[in-house]
């Protein structure tokens, strides 16, 4: 090769090739360095749909028929501006979940994707350990009217479950309330109803370190929380109503079988856990710092998602948790530590961490599938009061991109790095008070409301936006040099400057007032008020117009 060569040099086919192995930021650049370059991406299909992937944290699972990168980029950038702008159709009121098998009482029921759960007990029996359930059903929001939804008898009893359609997956959770240490998980098919044919155990049984129960709380709940992504399956425990805040969390293959990891917290607030990609965990806690009553410093601590069995293996799919080694964190990033009169609320609502969809879950279903590969943007909320004056009561709701910590992940050094909170936090994050008219995140936007009279009226609000196409649609854009800056709770003032956008679209300003919304799959989701706790409430349903 000439020693004057450089990449003009070179044909455009190759050039697009070489970067497809790029990251999205390194094309942008690429693309911003001349005319020439700047056409070649805007040109290629597949360089465009390789951007919109990772901007939003997504991959494709599985393709349609005959779909190419054009098609795919049209599908993709169709759905995200519906979203984007609330472009639904008329909302229409959903019948109760009763109505369509008589007889059956739905006592819990969730939205998720493009899919409604209920939970029901064909027996309509009061279990005395509080395993309330034995039948699942599950609708199809895009089902034809003569398709009947499917319903699911399990051959145990149980409390909750998580699903995973993608994988025809559902996890049910055992956990009986007079032994607060043993948990069992039932994996079995949403076809039918039986064990996964890809699980080695059908049945897994988890004992816990007896961590020295309360006498006068001598059968404390055991509270589990559960995640699916491919073949990991994660497992958080918690005793909600125990002073002492011990957290254990398992990473299970569901499918060898196999425990992959442990990690035990004693923090005084650890039970608020996601997963960032296949290979990282975030947990959030919050500690005592020296010579505190109470806990007052919040850390999110990362995690290596193990790839290799420990070794000690127990068989038949029975493990004792407290064989095994506790994993570290790879990085701890700092809060603002809070002020000393202030504690954090005791409910589960008062400390959380929640993404949307989880990793490995659908974003977009349909011909083609789009599931979440990396959570781009993720949700904590923080309560706390003045325990010498209840009326100080403190609510913020915080918004963190990942970016910035993957960031921080490929630059790190080898064992556990600490970095303060103004060293990661004001460009991460945005901070807002909570007001609860905010939806949970989907993606990297959520919905807001704003009470009229009968009406609500609704906007999106997008964090790292990207350019709006489409029609013209009212906006408001919040850039890194415009900081929030919060001050009540805090022993100093805390600042963030995630950028983010407020779309208030003129069809969504008259929307009927439900008590909360949601955009789950491909629709926006409102819950109307429960006028009787035994039956499942109506919801309206704004399905995406026709493509």
């Amino acid at each position: 090769m000439s020693p004057n060569a450089c990449l003009d040099d070179l044909p455009i086919e190759i050039i697009a090739s070489i970067l497809k192995v790029c990251d999205y930021r390194t094309v942008l650049r690429f693309s911003s360095t001349n005319t020439r370059y700047r056409e070649i991406v805007g040109g290629s299909s597949s360089l465009q749909l390789l951007i919109e992937l990772e901007i939003n944290g997504l991959e494709i699972l599985k393709k349609g028929v005959d779909s190419s990168d054009e098609s795919l980029l049209k599908e993709l950038r169709r759905c995200l501006l519906v979203r984007r702008s609330l472009n639904y159709l008329a909302p229409q009121a959903y019948r109760v979940a009763e109505s369509w098998r008589p007889g059956i009482k739905i006592y819990n029921y969730m939205i998720h994707g493009d899919h409604y759960f209920g939970l029901y007990d064909e027996l309509d029996i009061e279990d005395p350990d509080d395993l309330n359930f034995t039948s699942l059903l599950i609708v199809d929001l895009s089902r034809r009217e003569y398709e009947e939804p499917v319903y699911l008898s399990f051959e145990t009893r149980f409390r909750s479950f998580d699903a995973d359609l993608t994988q025809e997956l559902v996890v049910l959770t055992e956990a009986r309330s007079g032994d607060p240490t043993l948990s069992r998980f039932h994996f079995c098919s949403t076809i039918d109803g039986k064990p996964h044919p890809l699980a080695r155990h059908a049945l897994i049984s988890i004992q816990l370190e007896d961590p020295g129960f309360d006498e006068l709380i001598p059968s404390p709940v055991l509270d589990i929380q559960t995640e699916i992504s491919g073949k990991v399956l994660i497992i958080g425990y918690h005793w909600s109503d125990l002073a002492f805040g011990i957290f254990e969390l398992l990473i299970f293959d569901w499918v060898s079988g196999a425990l992959l990891g442990r990690i035990r917290s004693e923090a005084a607030i650890s039970r608020a856990f996601t997963l960032l990609d296949n290979q990282h965990l975030a947990l959030l806690s919050a500690t005592r710092s020296n010579n505190s009553p109470h806990p007052d410093m919040v850390v999110l601590m990362i995690y290596q998602i193990p790839c290799i069995a420990l070794p000690d293996q127990d068989e038949g799919g029975s493990f004792n948790a407290s064989s095994y080694p506790s994993l570290a964190p790879i990085l701890v990033l700092h809060f603002p530590p809070i002020q000393d009169s202030l504690v954090f609320r005791g409910s589960t609502t008062g400390f959380i961490l929640r993404t949307n969809p989880g990793v490995g879950q659908a974003m977009f279903g349909g011909p083609s599938i789009f599931v979440c590969a990396r959570v781009p943007v993720f949700e904590i909320r923080m309560s706390f009061h003045n325990f010498q004056s209840e009326t100080h009561n403190f609510s913020y709701q915080i918004y963190i991109s990942t970016y910035h910590i993957f960031e921080l992940l490929a630059r790190r050094e080898p064992g556990q790095e600490t970095f303060s909170w103004n060293e990661w936090g004001p460009r991460a994050t945005r901070w807002f008070d909570y007001t609860g008219n905010r939806s949970p995140l989907m993606g990297t936007q959520c919905v807001r409301w704003i009470g009229s009279g009968s009406y609500h009226k609704l906007s999106t609000i997008e964090f790292n936006p990207r350019p709006l196409e489409g029609p013209p649609v009212q906006t408001e854009m919040f850039g890194s040099n415009v900081k929030s800056v919060f001050h009540a709770g805090f022993k100093e003032p805390v600042e963030s400057c995630l950028p983010y956008r407020i779309t208030c679209p003129e069809n969504a300003s008259t929307m009927r007032k439900c008590r909360r919304w949601d955009i789950q799959g491909h629709r926006l989701i409102g819950y109307l008020s429960r006028n009787n706790m035994l039956r499942s409430p109506a919801i309206l349903i704004c399905d995406s117009p026709p493509t």
